[in-house]
């Protein structure tokens, strides 16, 4: 019998044939059997959108479709899936995620069984492909404040939350952003106070592939142009944010524009460097003894690299993360190392 409420689920889909047949493989083993599933290809080179129009032509319940209008990215298709969901409610998952068999049945549960609530958020844990065992939660979700925890970039991540659809259609992906989409739309959730649940506890239902994520490290392969767009996302977010005096933003965003510009100053130009800080608006309008160091230690990264002395900006690198400036320059705490990994199945 098919069960009462129908569950969307949205994927942006670009170059992943080597995943995707998985990923959907894992939403059409659900228990709950009543979904949606909206697959929205990005432009993709390779077999993907092929797979995706075979997998909808075998079951009706599988949406695949196409994006016709700009700017390219994850944020236009998921915004293009969220006009076309019809669901009581809604998840978004990447496009190699991949889902336990309760993970439906479980979210629609405690959402029917409490009306109240707008979303809920689950664990996710991260897992190696190569072992298919998963060692690591996303998140401890045990944040007193949630937004506090997005600003310091510890919060959940896109498929921790199944929403309400009436709810969650009243807020947009930022379409120009090519990075940090999907911490900025929690961000803009959490800003206007909702009702929710979050289930610290709970065995994680969703399956990441470690390796996949939106790593700093990527920073040295990525465009000028994705490097401004992650810069402009964390202005944007920032000047949102100014109204909440609750927040502490220095630890928080202040530490991934070092974290970032400090990539950017060892891997780029010193010309291509300073046409971005100049950019920035974040520098133009804050002014503070902290900010100050941070320009200090990045240009002196830069000015390093520009006289052929690269091989210094390593030790710089470890003095600032463990001597200088140790809460800014170290590791985010979000992560979090299972005592017992798993295999995912």
């Amino acid at each position: 019998m098919m069960q009462k409420h129908l569950v969307s689920l949205v994927v942006p889909v670009f170059n992943r044939d080597a995943f995707l047949s998985e990923t959907i493989e894992s939403v059409i083993s659900q228990t709950h059997t009543n979904w949606e599933l909206i697959l929205i290809d990005d432009g993709s080179a390779d077999e993907s959108f092929k797979i995706a129009q075979n997998f909808a032509q075998n079951d009706s319940r599988i949406i695949s479709a196409q994006r016709k209008r700009e700017p390219k990215g994850a944020p236009t298709c998921r915004n293009i899936g969220l006009d076309m969901a019809t669901g009581d409610f809604m998840m978004f998952l990447d496009s190699d995620d991949l889902l336990s068999v309760n993970c439906l049945k479980n979210r629609v549960a405690k959402l029917t069984a409490e009306p109240d609530l707008d979303f809920v958020v689950y664990q996710t844990a991260l897992f190696d492909a190569q072992t298919m065992l998963a060692d690591r939660l996303w998140s401890s979700l045990k944040h007193q404040s949630d937004l506090q925890a997005f600003v310091d970039f510890e919060g959940w991540c896109i498929s921790s939350t199944c929403f309400r659809t009436d709810f969650v259609k009243h807020y947009r992906f930022f379409e120009t952003a090519k990075c940090l989409q999907d911490w900025s739309f929690h961000i803009e959730i959490l800003k206007s106070k909702p009702a929710y649940q979050k289930f610290p506890e709970s065995a994680p239902d969703v399956y990441i592939r470690a390796g996949h994520s939106d790593r700093i490290s990527q920073t040295n392969t990525e465009s000028l142009e994705r490097v401004k767009s992650r810069f402009d996302v964390l202005d944007k977010v920032e000047l949102s944010l100014q109204s909440e005096a609750e927040l502490s933003m220095d630890d928080g965003l202040l530490r991934q524009y070092f974290l970032y510009l400090q990539n950017v100053a060892i891997q780029r130009s010193k010309s291509e460097f300073n046409a971005l800080l100049k950019s920035m608006g974040y520098f133009t309008r804050r002014k503070s003894f902290k900010l100050s160091r941070i320009k200090f230690f990045i240009r002196l990264h830069s000015t390093i690299k520009s006289s052929g002395l690269g091989f210094l900006n390593g030790l710089l690198f470890r003095l600032n993360r463990h001597v200088f400036m140790p809460k800014l320059a170290g590791p985010t705490r979000r992560i979090i190392r299972l005592d017992k990994p798993f295999k995912v199945k």
